[in-house]
């Protein structure tokens, strides 16, 4: 069992940062002049956030570095943080159903996918791969999550671990919509944090708080409904 403790914060970022550093080292982007680490490290300063943040300069690690998945566990990485990455990670699929089936359905990577995005497409001269970027830019931009009842957002699930789902919800405040998320890691969620158009969700005030440091989101307290009490179409 992995022993290493939880990190976060710019600790985490920090970490993160090495990691890819390392990982990257004597890669080089498409011009084979640009060092690799530069462009990771070019998508986390577009980002906001040491979780964003996190998975920005990670995004690459699994799909272009010797890296796996177990690496990042045992370095203490968060589920979140993996999970992110994970999304990232483009399998062997045509481009747009990586888009649609891996992007859209995490919160973090459709952000993060975004910066890495911008600067892929700043500068470049190829047009039929610029074209393609501009694309997805414009899914990725037009995306909202589906509704599932009125008013109602449901995100997706946090996590396939074993344990029974459970479903919280929150009302944001300034429009009245009810976004709700269920779960499968058998952990009970307070807090969430309501960003324009999903909801991140979080165990204690203290993490929602810092989550929302900068104020582009909404702190409301999330309240769990007893699986299946509540159908939506």
């Amino acid at each position: 069992m992995n022993k290493t403790p939880t990190l976060k914060g710019k600790e985490m970022y920090l970490v993160a940062e090495g990691i890819a550093r390392g990982a990257h080292a004597g890669g080089f982007r498409r011009d084979k002049k640009t060092p690799y680490f530069k462009h990771v490290k070019q998508v986390a300063d577009r980002l906001k956030g040491w979780d964003l943040k996190t998975i920005g300069i990670l995004h690459d690690t699994l799909e272009d570095t010797k890296l796996k998945e177990d690496d990042l566990i045992d370095a203490g990485f968060p589920e979140r943080i993996i999970n992110g990455v994970k999304a990232m990670t483009k399998p062997e699929m045509e481009y747009f159903t990586y888009i649609n089936k891996q992007i859209l359905g995490n919160a973090d990577a459709r952000l993060v996918k975004l910066a890495d995005l911008a600067c892929n497409i700043k500068g470049n001269g190829d047009a039929k791969q610029k074209a393609k970027y501009l694309k997805a830019q414009k899914i990725l931009r037009a995306y909202k999550p589906k509704k599932t009842g009125v008013g109602r957002f449901m995100t997706d699930l946090s996590s396939n671990g074993n344990h029974a789902p459970r479903r919280f919800h929150a009302i944001d405040p300034k429009s009245g919509d009810t976004f709700g998320v269920i779960t499968c890691d058998g952990k009970k969620y307070e807090w969430g944090v309501i960003f324009t158009d999903y909801l991140r969700w979080f165990e204690t005030i203290k993490e929602a708080d810092h989550a929302n440091r900068w104020n582009h989101g909404v702190v409301v307290p999330l309240k769990e409904i007893p699986y299946g009490d509540i159908k939506y179409p």
